[in-house]
Parts: C-alpha cells; sequence; structure tokens
C-alpha cells in the first residue's frame, strides 16, 4: 500500500456492502459514468449532395501540459473532507489556466493555482471513488487523467466478548511500583472482582496472543516537530514485535491517512515514515480513533492496541468523548496516549481535552503520559514497548454476562507492592446492530446521525425500518443520514417517503432526498411521474431535477410536456376568456422555464420542438433557456435547430440575433474542449458543419461571422472543410472544397 494514503476519520461501514459508485456487486447499485453518451439525435438536414460515412480525422490536438492527480491515489481509501490534490507540467510557451475536479461524475471544484488542490467532503462511509481531474490550457485545450480509489472491505461483527458470551477475557499489564513486569505470577496471586463480586480464574498465564498495534499521530501543523523523531521511534516499535505481531502506522488531521499497513518489517514502516508529507489542518481525534479502534475489533484477531500522539485539542469530530467510550467499551482495544505541549501555541492544551483523553485511555487499561520533547518521547516509547508485551490473559466465566450493559472490573495482586491496569470494565455481548439501532431510535443528533450513517453498511436485521422511521426524526443531519443509508441498502421501500421528503420545504431534505434519488436511479422514476402531478411549482422544478439527472427514457415525455406552451384556454360562452388565476399562470410559467432548462441534460430527439417553440416564444427568459438547452446538448440536430432559428442570410431580428451568438457559443465550446473534431467526424456532424457553413459563406452582412469566429476563424472552417472534403466521395467533396475556397481568408 502507498504511504500518506487517506483512510478513516469516523464511519465504519461495510464498503463491499455500502459502494454507490464502482462495481455493481459492491452494492447493487450500476455504475454510474463521468459523462453520459448522448440519446440518438433528430436527423439533421439532408446537404444537396450525398455524404458518405467520414472516416474519422485524427483527434484535435491535446493540451501539450500534462494533469497528474497527487493526491488521493489508487489505494486511498478516503474518509470525511478530502484534499483533491493535482500537478500540472507544461513546455515552455504553455501553460495551464485551471484544474477541474469531478468525483463519481459529478463536480468536486475548480482550482486556478498555483496549488491545483479543492477540498472535496468523501462522506462518513469507506466507499470506492472515480476522480477525475481535467486540466484547460490558456489556449482551451484539454488533458485528464482519472484515479479510481478502492472500497474497505472490513468484516461486519464485533467481537466483544470471546465466545461463548460468559467467557471475559483480559489483558493485564502488572508491574512493581518502578515499572519494571512482575513475571511468574500465577492465578493465585490474581483477585478478580466483577460488580463487585469475587470471580474464580480459569486461566491466567502470560499473554502470548498475536498484538495487533496502531500507532495513530496527529498531524496538524503543532505536531510536526515531533514527526522526524517518531521516523526513528516507529520502526523500533516494529523491531520489538513478536512473532505474529504487526504494527499499522496512521496519521490524521481532518481526514486520516494509511501511512503503513499492519507489518512486522521495521524496514517497510521506516520508509514509509520518511515518505508522509501530508500536514496541517483541523482535527479529528474523536472520529478517527473510534473507526481505527472499532475496525480493529471487527477485524483482528488476538491483542488490539492504540498509541495516540497528540495535542488533545479535537476541532472537528462529529462525536463527543461519551461516544468515543461507547464505542471504546465495544472493543478489547487498550489505549495509550501520549499528550503533547503544542509547539505553534507553547502551552498545554485546556484541561478538558486533557481530562476525556486521560478517562478514556485508563478506562481501556492504558495511561496516559505528558511528553513535552523528543527525549521525552523516546522515553517513554522505551519504558511502552515492554508493557505492551508483558501481560498477563485472564479469564472467568460471568453470571452476569445476559444482564448486557456496562459491568465494573477491579484486579488486584496479592502483593500489594503490584500495579495492575487493564480495562475498568466490560459491556455485556450486545451485538453492534442493536447497539446502533437503540442509538437511532434513542441517541442525541450526533448519536442518531452516526448510528443511520453504519446502519448503511452493516446487514443488521430491522435496520431498513429503522431508517425508515428516521426519515421524520426531528433533526435534518439525522434525516440526511437516514436517506444515504436506505440507498446503500438499496431499500426499495425508501423511494415513496423520498419522494415526499423531495417536496418539503427544508432546503436540507430536498438535498438529501434528491441525491438519494439519483442515486436510486431508475427505480424511482415511476414513483417521481406520479408526484408530478398535483405537485406545487416549486416541487415540480424538484421532481423534474431528479428526474433529468437520471435521464430514464420514461421520464424525458415528462420533462418534455411540462416545457411545452400551455394549450390556449376554451372560450366561455359569450365569446368571453374564462378567469385565469394569475398565480397560477405564474406558476405554470416557472414549471416550464425549469422544464426548459432541464432539457439540455436530456438529449433525445423528441426534446427538439418543444424547445424550438420554447426559442421562439416572446418571453425572453423562456428563449434564453430554450436556446441554452440546444447549445448544451450540442447534437448536430440542436446545432441544425440553431441554424434554422438564426435565418437565412441576412436575417436580423431578435430571435435570428439570439441564435445565431448560441450557435456561435456551441462551436466554441466544442472547439475548446477539443472536441469539434471528433464531432465533424461523425456522418451528422458534419452535414450540419456544411449546412451552417454554407449559410455562413452566403452571408454578405456579417451576421453568419460569429459562428465562424466560433468555430476558430474562416482559416480553420476551411481547413476543416478541406480535411472532410479528402474524406468524402464526389460529389460532397467537392462541396467542401469548394465552401473551403469561399471561407478561406485571401492571400496577404
Amino acid at each position: 500500500m502507498a504511504p500518506g494514503r487517506a483512510l478513516v476519520g469516523g464511519a465504519l461501514v461495510n464498503r463491499a456492502l455500502a459502494s454507490r459508485v464502482l462495481v455493481a456487486a459492491m452494492a447493487g447499485a450500476a455504475i454510474e459514468p463521468a459523462e453520459r453518451a448522448p440519446a440518438a439525435a433528430m436527423p439533421a438536414a439532408a446537404p444537396e449532395t450525398p455524404i458518405a460515412p467520414a472516416v474519422p480525422p485524427p483527434p484535435a490536438p491535446p493540451s501539450a501540459c500534462r494533469v497528474a492527480i497527487l493526491h488521493p491515489g489508487e489505494r486511498d481509501l478516503l474518509y470525511g473532507p478530502t484534499t483533491l490534490l493535482a500537478a500540472a507540467t507544461c513546455p515552455p510557451g504553455a501553460a495551464p489556466a485551471e484544474i477541474e475536479f469531478t468525483v463519481d461524475g459529478r463536480p468536486a471544484g475548480t482550482a486556478r493555482g498555483p496549488r491545483f488542490a479543492v477540498t472535496w467532503d468523501a462522506g462518513g462511509a469507506f466507499e470506492p471513488h472515480v476522480v477525475v481531474a481535467r486540466l484547460r490550457d490558456t489556449d482551451g485545450r484539454t488533458d485528464s487523467v482519472v484515479v479510481t480509489t478502492p472500497g474497505a472491505a472490513v468484516q461486519e461483527s464485533v467481537r466483544v466478548a470471546a465466545v461463548p458470551p460468559d467467557l471475559v477475557e483480559l489483558s493485564v499489564s502488572v508491574t512493581d511500583r518502578d515499572g519494571r513486569p512482575l513475571r511468574d505470577l500465577a492465578a493465585s496471586d490474581f483477585v478478580v472482582e466483577e460488580e463487585g463480586r469475587t470471580r474464580e480464574l480459569l486461566a491466567a498465564r502470560p499473554d502470548e496472543r498475536p498484538l495487533s498495534l496502531a500507532l495513530l499521530v496527529d498531524v496538524s501543523s503543532s505536531l510536526r516537530a515531533f514527526w522526524p523523531v517518531l521516523g526513528g521511534i516507529a520502526p523500533k516499535l516494529a523491531r520489538a514485535l513478536r512473532p505474529g505481531d504487526a504494527l499499522r502506522v496512521i496519521a490524521f488531521s481532518g481526514p486520516a491517512y494509511l501511512v503503513q499497513e499492519f507489518t512486522a518489517d521495521p524496514d517497510r514502516v521506516a520508509r514509509s515514515m520518511d515518505r508522509f508529507r501530508h500536514w496541517g489542518g483541523g482535527t479529528s481525534l474523536y472520529d478517527t480513533l473510534a473507526a481505527v479502534g472499532t475496525e480493529m475489533a471487527w477485524s483482528r484477531d488476538g491483542r488490539q492496541a492504540v498509541v495516540l500522539i497528540t495535542d488533545g485539542i479535537d476541532t472537528l469530530s462529529r462525536i463527543d468523548p461519551a461516544r468515543l467510550r461507547d464505542y471504546l467499551r465495544r472493543t478489547p482495544l487498550v489505549v495509550e496516549t501520549f499528550l503533547t505541549r503544542p509547539q505553534s501555541r507553547g502551552a498545554a492544551p485546556p484541561g478538558r481535552y486533557a481530562r476525556a483523553l486521560e478517562s478514556m485511555s485508563r478506562e481501556t487499561g492504558g495511561t496516559l503520559r505528558r511528553v513535552d520533547n523528543a527525549e521525552g518521547m523516546e522515553a517513554a516509547f522505551r519504558e511502552l514497548a515492554g508493557r505492551l508485551q508483558d501481560r498477563y490473559y485472564l479469564a472467568w466465566r460471568s453470571d452476569e454476562a445476559a444482564r448486557g450493559g456496562w459491568r465494573s472490573i477491579k484486579v488486584r495482586v496479592r502483593d500489594r507492592r503490584a500495579v495492575v491496569l487493564t480495562r475498568r470494565g466490560i459491556v455485556g455481548r450486545r451485538p453492534v446492530g442493536e447497539f446502533l439501532l437503540g442509538d437511532l431510535r434513542r441517541g442525541d443528533t450526533a448519536a442518531r446521525a452516526k448510528a443511520a450513517e453504519w446502519l448503511g453498511g452493516l446487514p443488521v436485521e430491522g435496520a431498513p425500518a429503522a431508517l425508515l422511521a428516521a426519515l421524520d426524526d426531528r433533526s435534518p443531519p439525522v434525516r440526511a443520514a437516514a436517506a444515504a443509508a436506505l440507498v446503500r441498502i438499496r431499500e426499495p421501500a425508501a423511494i415513496d417517503p423520498l419522494v415526499a421528503m423531495l417536496r418539503e420545504p427544508i432546503e436540507g431534505d430536498r438535498v438529501a432526498a434528491s441525491e438519494a434519488l439519483l442515486s436510486f436511479g431508475p427505480p424511482a422514476v415511476p414513483a417521481l411521474l406520479a408526484a408530478l402531478d398535483g405537485a406545487a411549482t416549486h416541487e415540480q422544478s424538484e421532481i423534474l431535477n431528479v428526474l433529468a439527472g437520471i435521464a430514464d427514457p420514461r421520464d424525458a415525455a415528462a420533462v418534455i410536456a411540462a416545457a411545452l406552451p400551455p394549450a390556449p384556454p376554451a372560450q366561455a360562452p359569450g365569446g368571453a376568456d374564462p378567469a385565469i388565476d394569475a398565480r397560477a399562470r405564474r406558476a405554470r410559467a416557472a414549471t416550464r422555464l425549469w422544464a426548459l432548462g432541464t432539457l439540455g441534460r436530456m438529449p433525445v430527439a423528441e426534446s427538439l420542438p418543444a424547445l424550438e417553440k420554447g426559442a421562439r416564444d416572446r418571453d425572453p427568459a423562456m428563449r434564453e433557456a430554450a436556446l441554452a438547452s440546444l447549445a448544451l446538448q450540442a447534437t448536430p440536430a440542436a446545432f441544425a435547430v440553431l441554424r434554422r432559428l438564426g435565418g437565412g442570410a441576412g436575417a436580423a431580428d431578435e430571435i435570428a440575433t439570439a441564435a445565431r451568438a448560441t450557435l456561435a457559443s456551441g462551436y466554441a465550446t466544442l472547439a475548446g474542449d477539443g472536441r469539434l473534431g471528433e464531432w465533424i467526424a461523425e456522418l451528422r456532424g458534419a452535414a450540419e458543419f456544411i449546412e451552417t457553413m454554407t449559410v455562413a459563406a452566403a452571408d454578405a452582412t456579417g451576421g453568419w461571422d460569429g459562428v465562424v469566429d466560433g468555430v476558430g476563424g474562416r482559416a480553420v472552417a476551411a481547413a476543416l472543410l478541406e480535411d472532410l472534403a479528402r474524406r468524402l466521395p464526389a460529389p460532397g467533396s467537392g462541396r467542401a472544397r469548394a465552401l473551403a475556397g469561399r471561407l478561406r481568408p485571401p492571400p496577404g
């Protein structure tokens, strides 16, 4: 695994079950392409002479610049706020203008340098993603690169206690008062109390179970000075492991980065530490610790421990210390905390941070150590390395297991000089799904939202019904989390309530419902179409927007119908017009305006009559929306409509002028994106291009000069026509060549 890749920050879901966007087997969802292929377009007007199918010309020259994605990498696991970082390399004479990022086909942001970076929220699930960086240079030419990041496959159950359920197992550290381990202790040396009752030990022996150790390092700016020290300590820690043990290194600020996956190789740890470069930002301490700890409990056998190095200040977590404690109580994790003095502030963190971390560490059987400098950290690590290995395994059977909940534990050694460190209690073997369902129903807002998020990735009995109920939660973040979770588990019963949620007055609800329904895709179309009838104006706009995003053939008719002008009202007796409510007229016009704008994302031939009518409407707003959609479709049939609207040579009315300007913009966009040559290579594109240039060449008024300029000017248009002439049979080749001669600028 590559060092420095983003890993976790707070959510723990089975990504193999939760994915929305990549492999269908991972989530049952269709792959969502970055760019949808245009549907079949209306045939263009036939040229005067037949044109044979064109042989594709050489592709338009790409940008001389090259773009590379620096972060994320192909093996990065993304969580929470994530930096998308790209670099541009250009030869002399070329320069990048901007780099646009998309993730899973949706815009994530545009950077214009000098540092091409944007921040994008990957959410709280370990989902795979498709990241695209598209560079546009100062000449309008482009280059792009794609990185596909994986999902995390974690196990689906938490081992809170070993089987059988009433068997309690502890890992215990026993030292003298100087910190030296006490060895050769027997069961008779220990006294164990559970809920105040003495227990008879079944086993008391050196704990030789494999150790999974995570080194979790805060890399906010204030901790940067400690990294060189850790670069030397971490390999030594790996060297101190026993056969079967493994060390993992994770760095975190807002996102978390997997610096090194579990390994026992000190050299690999050293190389990974040397390559790490992600620094700065806020701190998501509690979320990251909960995620890392619980994932280890799900996926690792034997003993588990985390060595946490932090200044203790949390600025971004979605859970609080109390909720973190609840998560850690359901794992066998031991947390050893090194609390550093923030170097940038020169003062200790507020006491509440330190108290929260100390309480959490001691409850798991660990300690909190205050470290002010590199020497102190090295000394603390030397002491810790021995104490993590010299431990005892204790086991007994409990008659309290069926009661569930938290049960206090006290362990002492009959020799009063001994110092014993172990967990302060255990939680009964309550399935994590049951725990999350309880949180979803009865927790505070943060707990309910987190439970909804995590239930989207676990096969928990009762989760669909609980998540459906959570769509009516009083908190918008919980409703949004429930909507996203229902999509991940592909719960069909969620579609109708999500459509209803789309009509809610709260914007956050509408956004959450829209994203969820888009992810459901075609199965949501019938409910969306049914909801159009009787929907208010703003509700129709939301529904049409989702239908356009799904782009299913069944929804095109509904959007086209909404884009058509209303039928004239029937005449009332006596010849008087019926009374028409002004508000109703405005509502109908607003819906039509939205539909005309929406059709730009639905390039189907059936939409063109509605768009042509819209472009001829008396209302300037309707005309503008229709013309923009025709340009956005960018099919030969759509450009043919714009050409007809532009009138013949010399047409100068308002509609014709706007149509020609739109057509010029459409050609300019194709040329700027480097797609014009490919567009003309298609038979219909070639035919439409020749028709447009024929009108432009015959124009003596200058009204079509803008269209020619959109192509790139007369010289570029002539060159494109000459290329067509070389590939077309007679008489089509002769027509293209003659037209090129008329457009070519005179010499000199």
